[in-house]
């Protein structure tokens, strides 16, 4: 990662780098040893901080995670700017544990009791973050962790949330960050608000209990149903659960944020749910039936997780000479493992199946002039078929829509 520390240097002369955890197109993610505390923190670098208003999001965000108390919410330590590489940076507790999708993959499901008392732990925490004005934007399994040593549940990641004021946003009008499976419609189009993080924390309590989030068994049309308001599958036999919290999860994951209940209100059903349910009840939300068309979820399991990630892969190079269509038939089937699907001739779509190959296929590319790329961590069982990339379906809409969004 260039321009980046590298292992063992210090940062405000305070922080020892010995780790590096993680990396994206906008930051990089260390974990140091705090030599005043003897503690170790998850130190985040702002790379993309070419950009004044970045800059002052970053600054300003930093500031006001720090006034997040909450035992569910990783805690912020400091923030600052690294002055010999002029590079911003946010320290926040170091989480030793096991997160919710390495859990899942190693589990499958969750029983529902389980599935919900997570769930309110996380929306509880969402709440934290709510109170001083922020909206997380990247609810997923990966950003929820159980610390080790206290058996907490920990909110992690932090580092992307933004204030929810609109009238406060430095980010450009639809800008969009996160996990695009487990975004709300709103925030897919560039305008994330807090409904938007108790959707995705029903997403995961769905995915916990049933092993994959609503229509996963769509492949890559999994994100059209719930853009158009199609309601949500019951249920499959070995994830049986009361009907009261199939209900609420209907109620919560609709394409109208308007609709929704309150983060307040989900909470106190999933509790009445919790309570209404301690001896046990007949009543089970199952399989399908006859008076329920749109109840496709298969009565079997859910085939098992893979360790495999995917990563779609955004490349933009406007005004180029020879268009990336072009260029995408002369390497088609020489990067294995990587999918692409040209949008049009400036705009080019791929999957890959781990960052590696995404670095493989950006430097297939690297003499294009004029390139832009947008990486975004997806499901591993996302999959797009040629005709979902033609131009009367909605995924060309949703994928021109994020370019916007992110002003390229």
């Amino acid at each position: 990662m260039k321009n980046v520390w590298e292992l063992g240097e210090w940062v405000d002369a305070r922080y020892e780098i010995r780790h590096a955890v993680a990396a994206g197109a906008m930051g990089a993610v260390f974990q140091a040893l705090d030599h005043t505390t003897g503690a170790h923190v998850a130190i985040k670098a702002l790379l993309g901080r070419d950009s004044d208003a970045l800059r002052e999001r970053f600054a300003r965000e930093a500031s006001m995670l720090s006034t997040v108390h909450h035992p569910n919410v990783v805690r912020f330590v400091a923030h600052g700017v690294d002055k010999a590489r002029d590079l911003p940076w946010l320290a926040m507790e170091f989480v030793e544990g096991e997160s919710l999708e390495a859990a899942l993959l190693r589990r499958g499901t969750y029983p529902w009791r389980m599935a919900v008392s997570i769930a309110i732990d996380v929306l509880e925490a969402l709440g934290a973050v709510h109170s001083v004005g922020l909206v997380h934007r990247d609810v997923k399994p990966a950003n929820i962790a159980l610390e080790k040593s206290s058996g907490l549940l920990k909110l992690l990641d932090l580092g992307i949330a933004r204030p929810s004021d609109s009238a406060r946003r430095l980010t450009a009008t639809g800008a969009t960050m996160g996990t695009p499976a487990y975004m709300a419609p709103e925030q897919l189009m560039g305008a994330p608000g807090a409904s938007s993080d108790v959707y995705s924390a029903c997403l995961v309590l769905y995915e916990l209990i049933a092993g994959a989030i609503p229509f996963a068994n769509r492949g890559a049309q999994a994100l059209l149903p719930r853009l158009v308001g199609e309601e949500v599958p019951v249920f499959a036999e070995h994830a049986r659960c009361p009907p009261a919290l199939l209900k609420l999860l209907r109620a919560v994951l609709v394409p109208d944020a308007d609709r929704r209940p309150a983060l307040e209100h989900v909470v106190g059903e999933l509790r009445a749910v919790l309570e209404a349910n301690r001896e046990g009840h007949t009543a089970w939300a199952q399989l399908p039936t006859a008076d329920a068309p749109h109840r496709d979820v298969a009565p079997r399991p859910p085939p098992p997780k893979t360790l495999g990630e995917r990563w779609l892969v955004v490349l933009r190079s406007p005004r180029a000479e020879g268009t990336l269509r072009e260029q995408a038939e002369q390497i088609r089937g020489a990067l294995p493992g990587i999918e692409l699907y040209p949008l049009d001739d400036d705009t080019l779509l791929a999957l890959t199946t781990n960052r590696p190959q995404c670095d493989d296929l950006c430097a297939a590319f690297r003499s294009t002039p004029n390139l832009q790329e947008i990486r975004y961590q997806v499901a591993s069982n996302l999959r797009i078929t040629p005709e979902m990339t033609s131009g009367a379906a909605p995924l060309p809409a949703i994928a021109m829509g994020l370019l916007r969004g992110l002003d390229l």
